[in-house]
């Protein structure tokens, strides 16, 4: 639906810029703490925890057709 649409396009978007914003902070801060190992973990964790995140949504939304 169009709405639903524009909305998860608006959802998409405020995170993503959260992210760009945030990102580079936050890995900074990790590299300069830990070192490149400890943000590279934590971003491969991030980025394996929003897949599967993702995937859980995907089925509850195709489910609901």
């Amino acid at each position: 639906e169009e709405e639903k649409r524009a909305t998860a396009m608006g959802f998409y978007q405020a995170v993503y810029g959260i992210g760009m914003t945030l990102g580079p902070i936050l890995v900074g801060r990790i590299i300069n703490n830990g070192g490149y190992p400890k943000a590279f973990g934590t971003v491969g964790a991030i980025m394996a925890t929003a897949a599967l995140l993702s995937l859980v949504v995907i089925n509850k939304v195709d489910n609901r057709k």
